[in-house]
Order: C-alpha cells, then structure tokens, then sequence
C-alpha cells in the first residue's frame, strides 16, 4: 500500500458527525434573508430558512455558500408555484442541492452522518399495521 500523498484533495477517511435533526441551530447563519428573496415571495424566505435550519448548515460557510442557498430557495419555490418545469431546472436544482448535502446520497460522498433526534414515547405503540386496518369483521 502506497503512503497518501500530502497533497492530494481527498477527503479524509472520518465522517463528520451533524448535529441531530430538530436540534436548534447553533452554527453561524446569515443575519437576515437577502432582499431577491424577498421579492421572490413568502414561500422563498421560508425555503432559505428551512435550508439554514437544517443540520447540514452546520457545514456550510454563511459568506461563501449564501448564494448557493439562495439559489435553491429560489428554484425551490418557482417550482412549488409551477413556475419552472423541466429536465434542466430539475437537474441543476439537484445539482446545488448535492453541493450543499441535502440528499443521502450527497451526504454520504461529504461523509456526513446524520443522526435523528430521539423518539418521544414508546414508538412501538404508534404502528399501524395494514392489515388490521383493512381486516373485514
């Protein structure tokens, strides 16, 4: 086995930890919504705090991954309006999502883990099984 190279760009072999889904975010975010977005309507604000919300905000850098997050906030709502359609749009919108490790797939090309918040409750209790609920009497 050859020793790795100091200088190559591979990732290291570790994964980094995000923090669990529905903690509240303690990482740093920008102080407010860019104006385009506000003219773009209520629906992207909300998608571009959704994104900064998320545990993988907790890897992006607020100053260089703005534009990126405002990018998908748009395309995300245009699509949601019925705005956009297309092969195109949908590609590229995937694209940036990838960039930013909104998929698992993406995720785990970052080695990114995510963990889920912990269950409230006994979570066995609330299994619905199909076939109790289409059983004739």
């Amino acid at each position: 086995m050859y020793a790795r190279d100091p200088r190559s760009h591979r990732r290291p072999a570790g994964w980094i930890d995000l923090p669990s889904i529905g903690s509240s975010p303690d990482w740093a975010r920008p102080s407010d919504a860019p104006e385009v977005l506000s003219r773009a309507g209520q629906t992207a604000v909300e998608e571009f705090w959704r994104l900064w919300d998320s545990p993988m905000a907790s890897q992006w850098d607020p100053v260089g991954d703005l534009a990126l997050t405002v990018r998908v906030a748009l395309m995300r709502a245009a699509l949601a309006r019925g705005d956009e359609s297309g092969s195109k749009r949908l590609t590229e919108l995937r694209a940036c999502e990838d960039r930013l490790g909104l998929s698992a797939l993406a995720r785990e090309r970052l080695r990114w883990r995510l963990h889920a918040a912990a269950p409230q409750g006994d979570p066995v209790s609330e299994v619905v099984f199909l076939s109790d609920t289409n059983r004739a009497e």
